[in-house]
């Protein structure tokens, strides 16, 4: 039977931010033009999509099959 299990990430996502933040500060002007696997998007394009959603859920929960 399937159970499903909480994980809490909420600690997780100040280090992630602190992580995200300091990688958004490294591209040159030219490297937020450079396409990206998404081939229609550029670099700008992704950060923008991902500050763009609402924070996380405080949980996430995984179904362990036994």
């Amino acid at each position: 039977m399937a159970q499903a299990i909480p994980i809490e990430t909420l600690p997780l996502f100040a280090e992630l931010d602190r992580l995200l933040l300091e990688l958004l500060r490294s591209p040159t002007p030219a490297d937020w033009q450079r396409p990206t696997l998404a081939r229609q998007w550029t670099m700008k394009d992704m950060a923008s999509h991902r500050q763009s959603h609402p924070a996380p859920r405080r949980c996430l929960e995984i179904t362990v099959v036994q």
